[in-house]
């Protein structure tokens, strides 16, 4: 592992695309890339100096989970989370969508 430095590059692209979709306000990407990034400091494949193995971070990947449950309350907040399921990811919104049906015209 000390030849992927602790996995600071998968560290450093998970917490970049975490910080995107938060911009963006695609809070429910943010939560799927938020778990992802505790998976992987579970298994110590981030934000680790020891050996891959199980539970090698258990700070960070706590850390993760409270960043997941964060932008939970915010994707609820922001009417992207309901009871009755998710509505972040079936479609685009207005804003996102190219004038022109988007070929650039």
């Amino acid at each position: 592992m000390a030849l992927f430095a602790g996995g600071a590059v998968l560290a450093g692209m998970v917490l970049g695309a975490i910080a995107a979709f938060v911009i963006d306000r695609q809070f429910i990407r943010a939560i799927v890339t938020t778990l992802a990034g505790a998976v992987l400091s579970f298994f110590g494949l981030v934000n680790s100096i020891g050996p891959v193995g199980f539970n090698m971070s258990p700070e960070v990947t706590f850390g993760y989970l409270l960043m997941a449950a964060t932008f939970t309350v915010a994707a609820w907040q922001a009417g992207q989370l309901s009871t009755q399921g998710l509505r972040g990811l079936r479609e685009l919104p207005a804003a996102e969508t190219a004038p022109g049906g988007g070929n650039g015209a």
